[in-house]
């Protein structure tokens, strides 16, 4: 029994013992969490410290940035009204501009249908002046020709002298023919009278008709009168009646011949006449073709001095396009600030 109280007392105690070993254990587990506690509760205020004061460094960065946001923002705002204003301006400048190109479109289109008219000036008086050299080339052809013409007129007169001293010549030898063929006429008539009184006489009468005959023939030949290139010769006048036919027949060959060079007269002259209009026609002609280019050349100068107009004022329209550009610069400038 002693021994078993014994035990339970040891038991007791050891149960004590490990009891207290416990709380002991347990009173150093608690001191060192707190003190684990306090170093994290200072490490803690620390921090707390440390981000009150980078709080306050934000805050006063926030203030700062506040202030410069709001600068910025009115300076944007300023800006954004310059903008503005400087929009409106540009705008205005846009329709005005917009308005000059209009203007300036019509008047471009103006100026062109203006260059197909003159363009279609310029090639109608260009065939008009091809016409004209070509009529002034037929005109210095009917020049020569008509500087030939003179020339055969001049010979034509020569011919018409000459024709008109020969057609008096004829006329000459005619009235002398007639002259002689009465003279033959009265002469073969007396033949015949004396013929049928005397038979004897005959021979007397052929003789002295055959002598007048022989001296018309001398005078003939003395003179050369000759007729279609056939000369009077004694054997053509031998005897009375074929005397007087042969005579009659060279007479009404001679009026023949004179008719005929009246006639070439007459036509010389027509001629003559003709050449004459033609030649007054054509110096009227020439007159009027040289007035003529005269006012092609003027026409011809307005049209260059046009063409160079029309030119500068291309020219001069080149600044207006480039301010046209830079506005468009400008405007998609800002366009994209606005984006």
């Amino acid at each position: 029994m002693d021994d078993q109280t014994t035990e339970k007392e040891r038991e007791k105690a050891e149960m004590e013992g490990g009891e207290k070993e416990k709380e002991e254990k347990e009173e150093k587990s608690e001191e060192e969490e707190l003190e684990d506690l306090r170093a994290q509760i200072l490490h803690l205020l620390l921090e707390l410290e440390e981000s009150r004061d980078t709080s306050q460094k934000h805050e006063e960065n926030s203030t700062e940035l506040q202030g410069l946001l709001e600068e910025e923002r009115l300076a944007s705002a300023h800006q954004a009204e310059a903008f503005t204003r400087q929009i409106q301006c540009l705008q205005a400048q846009l329709c005005s501009v917009q308005q000059e190109m209009e203007g300036a479109e019509q008047q471009k289109l103006e100026l062109q249908e203006e260059v197909l008219t003159l363009q279609q000036a310029v090639e109608e008086y260009e065939l008009e002046t091809v016409t004209l050299r070509a009529e002034i080339a037929m005109k210095s052809q009917r020049r020569d020709e008509d500087r030939r013409r003179e020339g055969d007129v001049e010979q034509l007169k020569k011919e018409f002298a000459i024709l008109k001293s020969e057609c008096e010549t004829l006329k000459k030898v005619n009235s002398k023919l007639g002259e002689r063929l009465q003279v033959l006429q009265r002469t073969s008539s007396s033949g015949v009278e004396v013929e049928e009184k005397e038979d004897g006489g005959i021979q007397t009468n052929i003789i002295g008709g055959s002598g007048s005959t022989c001296r018309l023939v001398d005078v003939c030949i003395q003179k050369n009168i000759s007729f279609d290139g056939k000369p009077l010769t004694p054997t053509s006048l031998s005897s009375g009646f074929s005397d007087s036919l042969s005579l009659r027949e060279q007479l009404k060959q001679a009026e023949e011949r004179a008719e005929q060079l009246q006639r070439q007269c007459d036509g010389v002259r027509t001629e003559l006449r003709e050449l004459q209009n033609l030649f007054e026609t054509s110096q009227k002609e020439r007159d009027e073709l040289e007035l003529e280019l005269l006012r092609c050349r003027e026409e011809l100068e307005k049209l260059t001095e046009e063409r160079q107009f029309c030119t500068e004022s291309a020219v001069l329209s080149l600044p207006f396009l480039g301010m046209i550009v830079i506005m468009a610069v400008l405007w998609c400038w800002w366009s994209e600030l606005a984006s």
